[in-house]
């Protein structure tokens, strides 16, 4: 078991949670860091983010960089693991959803509650159902996100079953 903290020397430092000492330190980042956390089914990645407006990807086994996750034009504040995704927040108030097994951004969302002047400092997630997503700003204000994809489902279905129902019907009054 592990834990890592970010800071300002650029660093992200892995420690041991039964001793608390320093197990790796990983160098990279241009600017300080904000925000650490392990991901991936085993915890063996770390994902980290920085004012460099990037976020980075870490072997946690060897200690190195495996990729760099570009796309955020401001500082990365805050960087939170959601199943086989990574969800990001910027100081300009734009949240970013990564993959990072195809290293790709597959969605982008500025969050409605953020002016100029406030930055999402913090994510808060709930993975249970529903996924529910927190952003908090610099004025203590709460952006929610809810996954809408069940509903979206749904609906598909339904109106697929519609389809159905009204082809059976156009066959049925043919015979």
């Amino acid at each position: 078991q592990y834990c890592a903290s970010g800071s300002q020397d650029r660093t992200v430092v892995v420690r041991r949670l039964d001793t608390l000492r320093p197990s790796a330190v990983l160098a990279g980042h241009r600017r300080a860091v904000w925000d650490a956390v392990f991901f991936g089914s085993d915890k063996k990645k770390l994902a980290s983010s920085s004012s460099d407006k990037t976020i980075k990807i870490w072997s946690i086994k060897s200690g190195t960089c495996l990729f760099t996750l570009d796309g955020h034009e401001a500082t990365v504040l805050a960087v939170r693991a959601v199943g086989r995704q990574l969800v990001s927040a910027a100081a300009d108030g734009v949240l970013k959803i990564w993959t990072p097994e195809t290293r790709s951004c597959d969605c982008t969302v500025a969050a409605d509650s953020v002016d100029d002047a406030s930055k999402i400092w913090a994510l808060a997630i709930r993975e249970e159902d529903p996924f529910l997503l927190l952003a908090a700003d610099a004025d203590g204000r709460l952006e929610t996100f809810v996954d809408a994809t069940r509903d979206d489902d749904l609906e598909a279905k339904v109106q697929r079953d519609h389809v159905i129902a009204q082809e059976q019907t156009l066959r049925d009054a043919l015979k």
